[in-house]
């Protein structure tokens, strides 16, 4: 454990921020912050609910949709969630803090048997098809 002003002073290979960035009240400062303590290849990883379909989300409003389903609100919910992000707007804050998306292979992601594999394989296409679920990207330092 480490306090907010140690991070720049630490050099990590890899920083996860799993269901972090929408709780937060300054996103693009705390990206700069921590890609301050990245290793120069280090990866930072942002997982966030996914607010890509936001607007029809909206149109509908129907908060009693269960959390995983089409139309949930459970992106925006209140008191919770102060932020809501569509992938581009992610995509624009790494850009902004020197950071580039990559793509982690599917094949990276450690399985503890094939149910797993195939859980995470299906969760995977659902989720990206069906536009609900988490969106999760990698991000390491711009090369100069």
């Amino acid at each position: 454990m480490i306090s907010w002003d140690e991070v720049p002073h630490n050099q990590f290979d890899f920083i996860n921020t799993e269901q972090v960035f929408e709780h937060i009240p300054d996103p693009l400062g705390t990206m700069r912050h921590l890609s301050q303590a990245m290793k120069p290849n280090g990866i930072i990883k942002i997982s966030i609910p996914n607010g890509n379909n936001i607007a029809h989300k909206l149109k509908v409003m129907d908060w009693d949709a269960k959390r995983k389903a089409k139309d949930s609100l459970m992106v925006i919910t209140p008191l919770e969630h102060i932020n809501c992000y569509r992938t581009k707007s992610i995509l624009t804050m790494g850009k902004k803090c020197g950071l580039e998306n990559v793509d982690i292979p599917f094949t990276y992601i450690g399985f503890r048997s094939a149910k797993d594999f195939l859980k995470i394989a299906f969760r995977k296409t659902y989720y990206k098809y069906m536009k609900t679920g988490d969106t999760v990207l990698y991000f390491k330092k711009k090369s100069a």
